[in-house]
């Protein structure tokens, strides 16, 4: 906005931002459409797919949703499934409105996109799930969580609810404007939250990669390391069998340039570009050895955060350049952006004119929905213990593979640390912290 009013010239310049004022829409416009259906790729296809004048009865909106998808099958919704968006997520925020008319024998209640669904939903729309399809392991759902009762945070000072896109937005701001790594009690200060929400917050988006999240025992430090200020002029340091691996860390830290990584968000980046199928264990005394050699040879500084605290909060420049991106648009959004609310509208015809990009998006809301399998509580209980008895000391991580193998479903990693959680509370399962991560076993 103020590189383009720098290029008015003779224009009056208050004249312009009056002008721009009245075409924005306030947060709490932006952050109720967010809710309703800016996380969640369902819901946004489902309001982008209603026509104009068109009531959409239970089977009608069921035929919506479903046959946009084919000759394709992402996610085949159930019947009320559609029209559960339109009545519980669109309808209260006035996207669509409630039409009753009398059938044969009974009323039919039905519901029509209103020219506020067209104006400042269809563009929202149009943004949210072309940022969606750009990012095939992030959904909606992972950046806004879902907007059910556990995620209401209260009042604000104006009496309206505070919702968890409102809180994650923030989260977003600070975590990109301030220094990193970062602590969640210093987070909660900064954008006034109290630090059990902030933590729910960091535990669902840490868990899905959208964030790194680690958790300590107060007291306890955590080494980092960063690439050097000023780099020497010389060759980087070989080894007779590691060299590769140093010039590997060498470049993820210097990609990673200006921020701040832990041994294990290193180790992290690592198998994910170089090595998928390598364990982290067998990584960390190499990758610990190839650190200490940058940082010996003056390529790489470390230092040492005391966490009196019981977390450590940090981005890697993929997950940094990630929330750039999404807060560009929202912002752009938020200011009406004339070239940005037209993108959305066009982008949005393209998408749901195309049924696998529709299946695909459809695809991911079903797999990123599912929170938890839905099995007996108990059952899943007996399932995790089972596997403590032919296994040793198991991560998090390691926990989740196994489980997946067993019950030949997919499950979310916030999901399985919720059970570790509960687990250890009842004294069923121990844990230690071994280089900078959890290792559970069985009994204490």
């Amino acid at each position: 906005m103020i590189e383009s009013l720098t290029e008015l010239g003779e224009v009056d310049r208050n004249q312009v931002m009056r002008e721009a004022q009245e075409q924005e829409i306030s947060e709490e416009e932006l952050y109720d459409l967010i809710s309703s259906f800016g996380n969640h790729e369902a819901k946004a296809i489902t309001l982008a797919l209603m026509g104009r004048s068109q009531v959409y009865d239970v089977q009608g909106a069921t035929r919506l949703l479903n046959s946009s998808q084919k000759p394709f099958q992402g996610w085949m919704s159930s019947i009320g499934t559609a029209f559960g968006y339109m009545n519980r997520s669109l309808a209260p925020v006035g996207l669509v409105a409630k039409e009753i008319t009398e059938g044969a024998d009974q009323k039919i209640i039905g519901y029509v996109k209103t020219e506020r669904g067209f104006s400042l939903g269809d563009p929202l729309a149009g943004l949210l799930l072309d940022y969606s399809l750009k990012h095939p392991s992030v959904s909606l759902i992972d950046l806004f969580s879902l907007t059910s009762s556990r995620y209401f945070l209260g009042d604000d000072e104006n009496g309206r609810k505070k919702r968890s896109p409102e809180t994650n937005m923030k989260l977003f701001w600070e975590l990109l404007t301030t220094t990193l790594p970062t602590r969640a009690t210093d987070l909660a200060d900064a954008i006034g939250e109290a630090g059990s929400t902030i933590g729910s917050h960091l535990n669902w988006l840490g868990a899905r990669g959208i964030i790194s999240y680690e958790t300590i025992k107060a007291g306890e430090s955590i080494s980092y390391y960063e690439i050097a200020d000023e780099l020497p002029e010389r060759e980087l340091p070989s080894h007779p069998y590691r060299t590769k691996l140093i010039r590997d860390i060498f470049k993820i830290l210097k990609d990673n340039s200006g921020a701040r990584l832990t041994i294990n968000q290193v180790i992290e980046q690592y198998i994910e570009q170089y090595s998928p199928q390598a364990s982290k264990e067998n990584l960390a005394k190499k990758i610990n050895f190839a650190l200490s050699l940058l940082r010996k040879n003056g390529f790489a500084k470390s230092g040492v955060l005391t966490m009196d605290k019981k977390s450590i909060v940090n981005l890697s420049e993929e997950q940094r350049q990630a929330l750039i991106e999404l807060l560009e648009i929202i912002d752009g959004f938020r200011r009406q952006d004339k070239e940005l609310i037209e993108f959305g509208k066009n982008r949005l015809v393209q998408i749901i004119s195309d049924p696998k990009s529709v299946a695909e998006l459809m695809e991911k809301a079903k797999e990123h929905s599912s929170f938890a399998p839905h099995m007996p509580h108990d059952a899943i209980i007996i399932d995790i213990a089972q596997i403590f008895l032919t296994q040793g000391n198991l991560t998090t991580e390691e926990i989740r593979e196994r489980l997946e193998a067993v019950q030949a479903r997919k499950w979310k990693r916030g999901s399985v640390s919720n059970y570790l959680k509960e687990m250890t509370e009842q004294g069923l399962l121990s844990r230690e912290l071994v280089r900078g991560r959890f290792e559970y076993s069985y009994g204490k």
